[in-house]
């Protein structure tokens, strides 16, 4: 996977073939409390396009906990992976056999920068 920069920090690049595969809760959370938690393939696509790649500790000083979350898998720079993303605006990206990166959609950043 080739990471491409933007101007904020490292993103996870072009994503294709994107695919929703179990959208539900945390553990200790009922499920019929997340099932606002909705998104399209091509909502998905443009999170994972806009998201940047951070730290754990960038996750947990500025991201809020989530406990809702969407699962699937989507193809980056011609290898395939599984993503989840929750609401709190943080996910990961597991690249088969390779890698497991930590992003977040900066729009939903908390601290303020």
């Amino acid at each position: 996977m080739s990471l491409a920069c933007t101007a904020a920090g490292p993103s996870l690049g072009p994503v294709r073939d994107v695919k929703i595969t179990e959208t539900g809760s945390y553990p200790g959370r009922p499920p019929t409390d997340c099932r606002w938690f909705t998104f399209s393939t091509d909502q998905i696509r443009s999170l994972l396009q806009r998201s940047l790649i951070i730290t754990g500790m960038e996750k947990h000083s500025s991201y809020f906990d989530g406990t809702c979350f969407v699962r699937g898998t989507a193809t980056f720079d011609g290898r395939p992976a599984k993503w989840e993303f929750d609401e709190g605006g943080t996910g990961t990206v597991a690249l088969w056999e390779e890698a497991e990166f930590t992003f977040a959609d900066p729009k939903q950043r908390v601290d303020g920068r």
